[in-house]
């Protein structure tokens, strides 16, 4: 696990998310992971208002995050200390990991994705299809 923490912003994010997909493969090296998993964390404004939006660069941070089998999470400056401790503890003990669901029955088609890299505890795994 990869997990970034930032309050700020970076410029050149296209350049970054593809560099970061080239070289994030685990094919031939490790036969359960595709990839590392990247879990990012911005910390900004403590206010709820407009300005939030602006303190860090959230469609980055969240794009990074879920192309590489993670999650984002926005995080007040004043709650940093607990909401990482609280995230920390979660991604310290996977519930399962590994995960590939198979099903025998030949008629369901337009599945969504039926590999998983882990599922944490308080995280949902959503998989859909037609019968």
């Amino acid at each position: 696990q990869i997990i970034f923490m930032t309050d700020g912003e970076v410029e050149n994010t296209k350049e970054i998310l593809i560099n970061i997909n080239k070289l994030n493969n685990l094919n031939g090296i490790d036969k359960y992971n595709k990839k590392i998993s990247i879990f990012t964390f911005g910390v900004g404004q403590d206010g709820n208002d407009s300005g939030w939006i602006k303190d860090v660069n959230h469609s980055f941070l969240k794009s990074l995050a879920v192309n590489n089998n993670g999650f984002y999470k926005r995080i007040k400056q004043s709650n940093t200390d607990s909401k990482l401790s609280e995230y920390f503890s979660i991604l310290s003990n996977p519930t399962l990991t590994n995960i590939k669901i198979n099903y025998n029955n030949k008629n369901i088609q337009d599945l969504t994705e039926t590999s998983f890299n882990t599922l944490y505890s308080g995280n949902d795994l959503i998989i859909t299809g037609k019968i």
